[in-house]
């Protein structure tokens, strides 16, 4: 659906202690914290989520320290563009 977006993954590297990835909705004015989120012992996962309003075209993954992040501190890991 044109307000939901699917991610899979698997290989991503193991968190550590509060460590989690966390999904941005970015556009040309900035970025909007998404959910947070951890893999299993595989680095795999499978999440829908529903796409802000706003015409976010972008979403980023990083991974951060905790959860409760208003800002990316860490560097992109996975960057998908959304038509």
């Amino acid at each position: 659906a044109s307000d939901r977006v699917a991610m899979a993954v698997d290989g991503l590297p193991l968190l550590k202690g509060d460590e989690v990835y966390q999904c941005w909705w970015s556009d040309t004015d900035g970025q909007v914290a998404g959910t947070a989120f951890r893999v299993d012992d595989r680095g795999a996962g499978l999440w829908v989520w529903k796409r802000p309003a706003g015409g976010y075209d972008k979403m980023i993954i990083t991974k951060e320290p905790r959860t409760g992040q208003t800002q990316a501190s860490g560097s992109p890991i996975l960057v998908a563009r959304i038509q």
